[in-house]
């Protein structure tokens, strides 16, 4: 029987995505180098005297991920189970050898804002006469991490005196990625 190590130990360069939400489960990339399985041949020459040991560990802390699957030699998945604290933490990788790799601040838990979204009200003109027309763009923003359902003008106002009349006004788009805009 022969198992012998690997000549690399495993390295582990990045975790994707970076950022998850305490409140879903998130499927996670682990990407590096020397992801090896361990091979354990015994001899005899039947197929099955070779078999291939894939059984990898991940943690984030201390905390394991699930189901952690070899991809292949730079790349593993795994989730991340909803509930993990608030946080940015260390990953840690453990090989079918027993040689660990760490990539430190690789992933930061945190909550959800939700949809965020900001205004921008801009117009033709510097300066405003009574009776001149002029025209009003109102641009929203959706800073926040979620989608913005819904979006669009629901009324125009005004106030003091003075009249709104709102000629050509469209309707954007209806959903908002985070960071897209509308006007």
């Amino acid at each position: 029987t022969s198992a012998g190590k690997p000549s690399t130990a495993p390295r582990l360069d990045a975790v994707v995505p970076a950022a998850a939400f305490v409140e879903e489960e998130t499927a996670l990339r682990l990407a590096g180098a020397s992801f090896t399985p361990k091979a354990t041949v015994r001899w005899g020459g039947r197929a099955e005297d070779v078999t291939a040991n894939l059984a990898f560990e991940a943690f984030v802390g201390d905390r394991p991920l699930e189901q952690v699957t070899w991809i292949d030699s730079k790349t593993l998945t795994a989730v991340l189970p909803a509930g993990f604290p608030l946080g940015t933490f260390a990953v840690r990788v453990v090989d079918p050898f027993g040689v660990s790799t760490s990539l430190p601040d690789a992933i930061e838990i945190r909550r959800h804002k939700g949809a965020v979204l900001t205004a921008t009200l801009t117009t033709d003109s510097s300066r405003f006469q009574v009776l001149k027309e002029f025209a009003a763009h109102l641009e929203l923003t959706n800073v926040g991490d979620s989608a913005a359902g819904s979006v669009g003008v629901l009324q125009l106002a005004t106030t003091g005196t003075g009249e709104v009349a709102a000629r050509g006004a469209t309707l954007g788009k209806t959903t908002l990625a985070p960071g897209e805009s509308t006007r």
